[in-house]
């Protein structure tokens, strides 16, 4: 089994108020990662991830398109250590 890896994203454009928080709770499960998206006061959206890389790399590439109203301008990635602390994908407030 491969080691499990982190992700911190911060996405920027047009992704509050177009269910993007939602959209991204789905397709995690999917994946199989665990963690949370919360918006942010600054009007971006933040996402921790972990799980596998390659199904990381693919939750990523999914959420740069968004669900459908959403622009990503921007996506700020820090690969970061995993806390091990997520039991499954939320939408943290």
């Amino acid at each position: 089994m491969s080691k499990t890896t982190a992700v911190r994203l911060s996405f920027g454009g047009r992704v509050q108020g177009v269910n993007f928080r939602d959209f991204t709770r789905r397709e995690a499960a999917g994946f199989k990662i665990v963690g949370y998206v919360k918006n942010m006061p600054d009007g971006t959206l933040e996402v921790i991830a972990e799980g596998q890389r390659p199904d990381l790399l693919h939750f990523i590439e999914v959420l740069m398109s968004g669900p459908p109203g959403a622009i990503v301008n921007t996506v700020d990635t820090q690969w970061v250590e995993p806390t091990g602390a997520y039991s499954d994908f939320r939408i943290a407030f």
